[in-house]
Formats: C-alpha cells, sequence, structure tokens
C-alpha cells in the first residue's frame, strides 16, 4: 500500500513503503496496482485531439461576485488582469446596504449586489475571505473638479457591466461614460467613452483610496506634464498590515493634453502645486470626449520605485492602443487555459468548468519588474536577471491542497517559478512564509503549506529548483522555534507539537487543526526527504506523520479532541460546538465534524481508527447528507450586531471551506468509490452553477475552481506526494496538456444517469484499484472511464495489499 494511500499495517513497514514508493515513482514504474487484464480492443488506442477552442469565451468572471459575508461570499475578482498579473485592473463598489456594504462582501473591491463604483484601482487579490491591496484609485467625474467633489465624493451609480478575461466594462450614470479596462502583466489601459454628446470629464487620481479596512498610512503623486503622473502609496489591510504595509508605485500617461490639471491634499484643490506628498492627495487631468473619441489613459504599477514603474509601462504599453493589448491579454488568457481542453456536456458545465479553471489562473501574482528588480522580504530590492518571474500573494493553506498540484500540470514553468520565489522568501525573510502578500509575512492562517507545495513539485517531476536551498528552509521551519522577535510566527506550537506529539489546547489556539496540518506537513516533507535520499529524514518525519493519532479520543464517538498538556482531554467536549479562534477555539474555521476528516496522507490509518470501513462510510455518508438537508440555508444575516452568524459553520459537509473538501473520496479507501462517484456529481451539480452566487464560499485564490478542474478531470491529488485519487468525469472528453505529453481522458457513455464508474484503463491496462500516481501519467497517455447507471465492483478490491 502506498504510504500517500494509507498508513501500512504495522509503524515499522512504514518507511520501507516509503521507499519503495519513492524508488517507484522515480523510475516510472507506477504504483504497481494495474491489473494484466487488457480486455476492451480499444482501451488504449489513442483518441482523436479535441478541438482547440477560444475557451476565453466560455468564461464568465462575474460567477461567485455575491453571496454574503463572512463564508459565504465568492469574493471573485471581476477585473481585466492576464495570467497571474502583478495588475488587477478592477472596479470597487459599494452599497448604502450595511449589510451588502460589510468589508467581508469586498475582499476582492467588488459585489454584485452594490450599486456604486468608487474608483477602478490596479492591485487586487481573488476569492480570499479577508480584504487587502485595492490602492491607487482612478475616477471619472462630470465636468471640473470642486472641493465639494472632495467632501461629498465621488462615487457613481453604474449599470451594464461586462466582464472577459482581460477585459472589464462598465457605464456609468454620472458622468454618462462607459469605462473599459484591459491589462498587461504589470500595467493597464483606461478606455474612457462618452455616451452622450461631447463632455468634460475630470479623471481623479485618488491616493488616499482603498477597499473596506483598508488605510494609506502615506503617499505622494507628481504631476510631470499635461499628459504624465506618477505616485507612491503605503497601505495596510487585513493581511498587510503585520509586514507594516505594502509599498506601491505607479506611472500614468494620457494619449492627449489635457484641459487642465492639478494637484490637491486634504480638501484643498492647487492648480499651481505639481506635487504633493500625504495620505490623503491625489491630482486631476480634465479632458473632452465624445462617443467618437475616447481618451485612453495608460498605467503600471511596480512594488520597487516609480523608476520601475516607468519602465514597465514603456515595456508594455508603449506604442500600444487599447485594443492590441486587449487582443494580447485575449490570447494570453488562451494559450494558458489551453493546457485543459474539454468537449461535450452542457452549456452550464461548460462555463462553470472554463471559468472555474480561469479562477485556478488569478494567483499567485508576479511581482519582479520588466527588468527582474523585485522587492525582498528583506525590504531590499534584488533581481531575478533574467532566470526567472518573482511571484507573491499565495494563499498556501488553501492552494497548496488543490491549486498548486493543477498548476505542476498546466503551468509548470510558472510553477517552477513560484517555487524559486518561496525559497527567495525564505533566504531573504528567513523563513517559508504561510500567507506571504506583497513583500511580507502576514501570519493567518496555520501550518506550513510551503513544504507540501515544495514537495508535490519536486515529486512530479519539476527538479530544476534550488532544491538544496528549499529544503533547508523546510527542515528549519518544521524543527526550530521562530525566535519572538521575529515579525513571522512560523509553525505556532512547534516546540508543544516537537515535545508531546500534539498542540495542546490549554496553551495554544487552534490546536487540533495545528495538530493535524503539522502532520499532513511533516508527511510531504517525509516524502520530499526520501526522494533526495535523506532516509534519517524521511523516517523521523515520517514518524511526526502519524501525531494526528495523539488526539483521537474514542468515547466521545471518535473525533480529533482537543487536549491539554498534560495529556488531559478537554472536559464539556462538544463536536458541534464552534468557538472562533480568536476566542481561543481549537478549530480553524470550522468544527470536530469537519476537521474528523482531515487525514488526507493517512486515509487508511483514519479508517483503522474509526474501527472498520463500514463505520466509515456510515459516518460519510451521515455526513454528506446533512448537507443536503441544509444547503439551501444561509445563516442569519440580519444586522450588524448578527455579524458573527455571517461567519456560521455549517454543521456538516461544508465545500466552500478547505479542511473537508477532500471527504467524498474517503469513500475510496472503504471500498466505496460508487459513493465517491455520487456525491462528486451531488457536489458539482448542487453547489456549483453560472449564477453570481455559483460559487460555494470563498473561492481563495482558485481553490474551489481547482477543486472542480480536477474532478471534472476524474482524478484528484493527495497533495505532498504523487498519488491520484479516482473519481468520475464530468465530461466525455478532456485533454490535458502535460509538459511530457497529452492526458486523453475518456468517459465512454457518461450521461446524467450513467455516473457510476464500470472500469478505468490507462493506456489500455485495467486498474484495478482507484489510484494511480503520477509516474503513470507523466508522459501523457490515456486515460478512459466506461461509465453506466449502477454502481459497479471496480474499485472496491481495495484492500488487497498484493500489487503486483
Amino acid at each position: 500500500m502506498n504510504f500517500a494511500i494509507g498508513r501500512p499495517a504495522i509503524r515499522q513497514r512504514l518507511f520501507t513503503s516509503l521507499l519503495i514508493s519513492i524508488v517507484c515513482w522515480s523510475l516510472g514504474c507506477g504504483t504497481g496496482v494495474k491489473s494484466a487484464d487488457t480486455s476492451g480492443d480499444s482501451t488504449g488506442t489513442e483518441l482523436a485531439p479535441v478541438e482547440t477552442q477560444d475557451i476565453v469565451d466560455l468564461v464568465d468572471p462575474f460567477i461567485g461576485s455575491a453571496g454574503r459575508g463572512g463564508w459565504w461570499a465568492g469574493n471573485v475578482f471581476v477585473g481585466a488582469t492576464t495570467p497571474f498579473g502583478m495588475v488587477q485592473a478592477g472596479p470597487d463598489s459599494s452599497s448604502p446596504d450595511e449589510l451588502i456594504a460589510w468589508a467581508w462582501n469586498h475582499c476582492s473591491g467588488y459585489h454584485a449586489e452594490d450599486t456604486h463604483i468608487d474608483a477602478f484601482s490596479h492591485t487586487h487579490l481573488h476569492g480570499t475571505g479577508i480584504p487587502d491591496l485595492g490602492v491607487i484609485g482612478f475616477m471619472p467625474i462630470a465636468g471640473k473638479i470642486t472641493e465639494e467633489t472632495l467632501k461629498t465624493g465621488y462615487a457613481s451609480t453604474f449599470q451594464d457591466a461586462e466582464a472577459s478575461p482581460g477585459y472589464f466594462s462598465v457605464v456609468l450614470d454620472e458622468p454618462q461614460v462607459r469605462v473599459e479596462l484591459t491589462a498587461s502583466p504589470r500595467g493597464a489601459i483606461h478606455r474612457i467613452m462618452g455616451l452622450t454628446e461631447d463632455q468634460t470629464i475630470s479623471i481623479l487620481v485618488d491616493i488616499g483610496h482603498s477597499i473596506p479596512l483598508g488605510e494609506v498610512h502615506d503617499g505622494g503623486i507628481t504631476i510631470l506634464s499635461s499628459t504624465e503622473l506618477q505616485g507612491w502609496a503605503i497601505s495596510t489591510n487585513e493581511f498587510s498590515k503585520v509586514s507594516g504595509g505594502v509599498e506601491t508605485y505607479f506611472a500614468a500617461r494620457l494619449d492627449r493634453s489635457s484641459l487642465s490639471h492639478g494637484t490637491w491634499t486634504d480638501h484643498s484643490l492647487h492648480t499651481e502645486i505639481m506635487q504633493q506628498n500625504g495620505a490623503d492627495v491625489g491630482a486631476w487631468f480634465e479632458v473632452e470626449i465624445s462617443t467618437e473619441e475616447p481618451v485612453e489613459l495608460k498605467v503600471a504599477i511596480s512594488y520597487s520605485s516609480v523608476e520601475q514603474a516607468w519602465k514597465n509601462l514603456e515595456a508594455e504599453l508603449a506604442g500600444e492602443t487599447f485594443y492590441t493589448v486587449h487582443e494580447q491579454a485575449t490570447k494570453a488568457w488562451n494559450e494558458a487555459m489551453s493546457a485543459v481542453r474539454f468537449e461535450g456536456a452542457s452549456e452550464e458545465r461548460q462555463i462553470i468548468m472554463a471559468t472555474s479553471l480561469y479562477h485556478t489562473l488569478l494567483m499567485p501574482n508576479l511581482f519582479s519588474d520588466v527588468d527582474g528588480s523585485y522587492r525582498g522580504f528583506d525590504g531590499e530590492i534584488h533581481q531575478t536577471n533574467g532566470s526567472y518571474d518573482y511571484y507573491t500573494n499565495f494563499s498556501l493553506w488553501d492552494t497548496y491542497r488543490i491549486t498548486h498540484p493543477l498548476l505542476t500540470l498546466i503551468a509548470p514553468d510558472n510553477q517552477r517559478d513560484m517555487i524559486h520565489s518561496l525559497v527567495k522568501m525564505a533566504e531573504q525573510g528567513g523563513y517559508l512564509p504561510r500567507w506571504p502578500l506583497a513583500a511580507g509575512y502576514s501570519n493567518v492562517m496555520i501550518g506550513s503549506g510551503a513544504d507540501v507545495v515544495i514537495a508535490d513539485t519536486y515529486l512530479k517531476g519539476i527538479t530544476d529548483i534550488d532544491i538544496d536551498n528549499a529544503y533547508d528552509a523546510i527542515l528549519r521551519s518544521a524543527d526550530q522555534v521562530v525566535p519572538e522577535e521575529h515579525i513571522y510566527d512560523g509553525r505556532v506550537g512547534l516546540a508543544e507539537y516537537l515535545a508531546l506529539g500534539y498542540v495542546p489546547d490549554d496553551v495554544v489556539h487552534e490546536s487540533v487543526s495545528r495538530t493535524l496540518e503539522f502532520s499532513i506537513n511533516d508527511a510531504a516533507i517525509s516524502n520530499l526527504a526520501a526522494a533526495l535520499g535523506h532516509t534519517e529524514d524521511a523516517e523521523r518525519f515520517g514518524i511526526r506523520a502519524q501525531n494526528y493519532r495523539n488526539l483521537w479520543d474514542t468515547e466521545s464517538g471518535g473525533f480529533f479532541r482537543p487536549r491539554h498538556a498534560n495529556g488531559d482531554w478537554l472536559e464539556d467536549f462538544n463536536p458541534d460546538s464552534v468557538i472562533p479562534p480568536m476566542l481561543g477555539g481549537a478549530y480553524t474555521e470550522g468544527s470536530a465534524l469537519h476537521y474528523v476528516w482531515l487525514v488526507p496522507h493517512d486515509m487508511e490509518g483514519l479508517m483503522e481508527l474509526m474501527g472498520s470501513p463500514q463505520i466509515l462510510v456510515s459516518r460519510l455518508e451521515s455526513f454528506f447528507q446533512g448537507a443536503v438537508d441544509e444547503h439551501d440555508a444561509l445563516p442569519p444575516f440580519e444586522s450588524q450586531e448578527n455579524f458573527w452568524w455571517s461567519f456560521n459553520y455549517p454543521g456538516h459537509y461544508w465545500h466552500g471551506n478547505e479542511p473537508d473538501i477532500h471527504a467524498a473520496y474517503l469513500f475510496l479507501q472503504a471500498g466505496r468509490p460508487d459513493r465517491t462517484q455520487w456525491w462528486l456529481r451531488w457536489i458539482a451539480d448542487t453547489l456549483y452553477n453560472t449564477s453570481d452566487t455559483g460559487i460555494p464560499g470563498n473561492d481563495d485564490a482558485g481553490t474551489l475552481g481547482a477543486w472542480y478542474v480536477f474532478t471534472a478531470m476524474g482524478f484528484y491529488p493527495v497533495a505532498g506526494s504523487q498519488q491520484y485519487l479516482i473519481g468520475a468525469p464530468l465530461f466525455p472528453r478532456i485533454d490535458l496538456h502535460l509538459s511530457g505529453g497529452v492526458l486523453q481522458v475518456e468517459a465512454v457513455d457518461l450521461s446524467d444517469e450513467n455516473v457510476y464508474v464500470q472500469s478505468v484503463h490507462l493506456n489500455g491496462i485495467l486498474l484495478s484499484k482507484p489510484w494511480f500516481t503520477h509516474a503513470d501519467i507523466a508522459q501523457g497517455g490515456v486515460l478512459r472511464f466506461q461509465m453506466g447507471p449502477k454502481a459497479s465492483s471496480w474499485g472496491v478490491d481495495v484492500f488487497d495489499t498484493n500489487d503486483d
């Protein structure tokens, strides 16, 4: 039995089994779970390729742009950007309704139920649960600016919002103009067209602008001529407040001379002072526009300096028009998304698939300038010397599970550079980050997901990375308590975890969640250590990966229960109880009901703790059936006083959050692949749709999108290993373009009724167990599913440990 899929029957077998698996992966010999049965003459025949398609035409960026508060808003980015772009140019909207106006509805700037646009800013996150960025605001107003404008505000109602990859458009009511945005990797172009007769507008550039909960602490703006200006801002929000803020620089150029221009500070206008410094400063350009003659404004940003912003503008936008940049952005998106090509299924499913794939390519974000300059975690300017692109904004607690394993398949060059970036963060900041934003640590979430991402990437063949320094950084985070004076808090509870084998509840909050996450992290480190030949480390971390067992309590009904440092269990334990972490709760964004399933690296071990395959299946069925009963119900959301109700945790399967997102695949370990297949289809068809609320929670930098893409392809990663679990495809045909070849996935006789897998062949060989390894598909091939209307006997015999 492969270590990634389950714990060996006796602990002494753990390390031996692990080494056998690693050697087998490196030689490309696969899992050894394949049968010699080759029944069916066409099972291994190469298929006609899926036709090339302009997949961007299927993407709807507004899916997931609504939802209420806390866990219920998709918080998707709807504006214009390129794959993993530095610039995300988009609207920052608002509402007079306090229930919609909450900051947690605006983590990416825009909410579909809003009535006003406050400004168009140039940096955003995607799908996060707390806000940040959203600075350097540009906004057109009617006529000339007045001091009253600054006092009363300049937000406008809007209508007819449109979006596609690399493009955003909206009609403002005051002034009556259409604002269009498109983007290059480090820049954007605003195109403003009048909708009525010729009119004069003023384009405001507000250094003090930020999205909710944000604050600009300092900044500056300088008008260089009648067509050019530049500026900077230092801002903080929920992620960046730990590191002291984000320094953002910009350069902007109009396509014509302005009629007039000037600056402001506080609420005072200045037509003769061309430079202002401070947190509440800005500038304007007055221009004439018409239905025939729109104005174009080019903007580029940098996190290094104003000079670098100008370099970015000259390299990517000079000599370009709105149309050419839009065309380039569309081409970039088509190329990035063409790694996954699909056909068949309903139009709705195709839109969901395309949009999910699009969402996985929005973060992390490019952080280095065109010449390779970037601001490091030590605050200094560094150089990539053209050898890689430097990225930041990693939502690792979310993305280590599914998103980065997907990027390893569909964007290997970007993934390689992302690993380089994480290693540089550790080199310049001291430790691998948990949730890095811009040039700093945020201390948001728990665990050390970077360990898993690096291990997963290396084990799947992306080995041309600085693995020696990466491994050193991993060990430093896993074995050393971060000094208190360091800005980063590392693995909180590590000292106790090393001493006791678990994080104690009376010492550290979120203790159960931390223990389980550390076990997952350690399993990945063990796998990586074995691949690198570090046998002692592999054995040591393999044993640590079993620490989850130290919190298993049978007497409470079989849950991971909070435990004190003296070994006593937390009294009055209620698995349904939810106590927020900031109030000392033992679980991160969930309860014991959700975290009982968080052992993806050792599913056999979890089943053993529960007592039998039948018990695991029964508990999973109850867990999912509860979700069926309650999935239409939202928590009370009636007033600001009931704010915490918007963060109410569902009592059963919660697809909108990460700790149990893999749960449907756990049926496989109990020999019930039919239940995996049934529940995957229920999740995909019930919890995803094409509406503004079509994502069942925060997309978390593409995590829910990555779940859908993997599930649609018929398999799912066990992060930090080479293992993939087999589900049931959602499309008759998918071509996955890997660096080593094309994996063609075919689901024969797939229909709304035929949701059950009858057999699976990989390159003509019948798979007898519902999993395979990355080595099995690295060079491409044909993965053929035979589908039918009833559950079959395929994949049920998972208890035979003979892999021959």
